[in-house]
């Protein structure tokens, strides 16, 4: 299983696309690749996510959660009006484990 996470909007926001973090089973110990899938299933639990909170704006955080792989590929999408204990803990844990992506032509 491959998630993207994208961040955009909210208070202190800089200008620009903002650079996906990219998180794949493969590239996680056993323990933390369970992990990752329970978080995923959990943040999950709502039918409609974009039900929860408004659309996104200049001074509201948006997060985008891309799951690709298995046998149900999904997009999650919520603000943080609209997150959970369990959508909280998924950003964590993409933000400590992934590796931003890069734009096309970029160096590192």
């Amino acid at each position: 299983m491959r998630v993207t996470l994208t961040i955009e909007g909210g208070f202190g926001a800089t200008p620009g696309p903002a650079s996906p973090l990219v998180l794949s089973t493969e590239d996680l110990g056993a323990e933390d690749a369970a992990g990752l899938l329970r978080l995923v299933e959990e943040a999950s639990a709502f039918p409609k996510p974009e039900a929860y909170g408004p659309s996104a704006t200049s001074d509201v955080r948006r997060y985008v959660l891309k799951v690709e792989g298995g046998s149900d590929d999904r997009t999650l999408s919520w603000t943080d009006a609209g997150s959970t204990q369990a959508r909280t803990a998924l950003v964590r844990f993409v933000r400590q484990m992934a590796r931003p992506t890069l734009p096309s032509g970029g160096a590192r």
